[in-house]
């Protein structure tokens, strides 16, 4: 019936959770219900999208042509009348005092770091897959079953971790996987057995898993109980953008490497001007059977290999936010950020 109806899969499952909470989950018993944040709402969505935009498009506009430049500016502009907005009105959508709580600014940061580097991986990954070394869309996705699979496995354990342990654990963990697993993928051509790649996978997937728990732990422990629900909510949002930047910033960093380094090989083969301009217009597409049969066999490898490489530059970033990861668990899970958190006025 096409891909497109993928999408309808969440219908069903969508309105049975419609009726299952209206008939089981209790009404808020907050003294003062929360209002729509209309303002902020629509000044932090549009920021995102000029920030998006610019990132996705940087690499072929070029990314100090007046319009990268324009939006980069806008997106930064939004987000100073966001902050702005949010001290003033009555009911913020997010109340900015809550980034004086280490245990809450950490859990914001790990959440859109793990949900960049995961996201972005499965993005490049499955082009990576399907352009660099020919696989169907549906063996793409059999092939990065393990990422996906161990989460299943993973989640419950860093779950009874947390409950036992604490958070900082588990976090720990969830970076050095997710770092590990990056490092891996830096050493994938096209060539590179499977079972190199299901290990960097089992790698990356484990630590998504190790992570998922304990954001909303960390997030809730730095903030009093009233202020519980914002707190894991904002975490959720946080999971979203992360979710968006990973795709836009791993998508244009390895389609900038690749346009580059493409233009240069073909150039060195002796490819006439047309054809280079031909094939990088097809983008990592030329490198497919349709593609082969377009230019040539030879151009084609030359796409499927480029193309390989130029996916390092989205691992590199996979391990730049494990560290990161890494760097804030250690920061705000601690005893001393705990007792900050007690010290800060959100708690008055």
């Amino acid at each position: 019936v096409g891909w497109r109806a993928v999408f309808w899969v969440v219908v069903p499952f969508g309105a049975l959770a419609i009726v299952l909470a209206r008939r089981y989950v209790p009404e808020s018993r907050a003294a003062h219900p929360r209002r729509f944040d209309v303002p902020g709402q629509a000044l932090i969505a549009a920021c995102l999208a000029c920030v998006t935009y610019a990132i996705i498009e940087g690499p072929i506009a070029g990314w100090t042509s007046v319009r990268i430049l324009a939006f980069f500016a806008l997106g930064a502009a939004l987000l100073g009348v966001f902050a702005v907005v949010e001290r003033r009105v009555r009911v913020p959508l997010l109340d900015l005092h809550f980034f004086r709580s280490p245990p809450f600014s950490g859990a914001f940061v790990i959440a859109v770091a793990i949900f960049c580097a995961f996201n972005g991986f499965l993005f490049v990954n499955t082009l990576y897959l399907q352009d660099s070394r020919g696989a169907s869309a549906l063996m793409a996705g059999v092939m990065t079953m393990p990422a996906t699979g161990v989460i299943a496995l993973v989640a419950p354990f860093s779950g009874r971790i947390v409950a036992r342990w604490g958070s900082r654990g588990p976090l720990a963990a969830a970076g050095l996987l997710i770092a590990a697993g990056g490092a891996v993928l830096l050493r994938s051509t096209v060539t590179t057995p499977y079972w190199e790649l299901a290990g960097a996978y089992l790698l990356i997937g484990s630590g998504y898993g190790f992570a998922n728990p304990p954001i909303t732990n960390t997030a809730v422990s730095g903030m009093p109980r009233a202020q519980a629900g914002t707190a894991a909510a904002a975490a959720g949002a946080a999971r979203q953008v992360g979710s968006v930047l990973g795709v836009a910033l791993m998508g244009a960093l390895s389609t900038g490497s690749y346009l580059g380094a493409l233009a240069a090989r073909l150039a060195r083969a002796g490819v006439p001007p047309a054809t280079r301009h031909a094939v990088l217009a097809a983008g990592p597409a030329a490198g497919s059977p349709a593609g082969a049969g377009a230019f040539s066999e030879k151009v084609a490898g030359m796409v499927r290999a480029t193309f390989a490489t130029s996916a390092h530059v989205g691992w590199v970033l996979a391990i730049g936010c494990g560290a990161v990861v890494v760097a804030s668990a250690l920061v705000s899970t601690g005893a001393r950020a705990r007792a900050a958190a007690a010290r800060v006025g959100i708690f008055a």
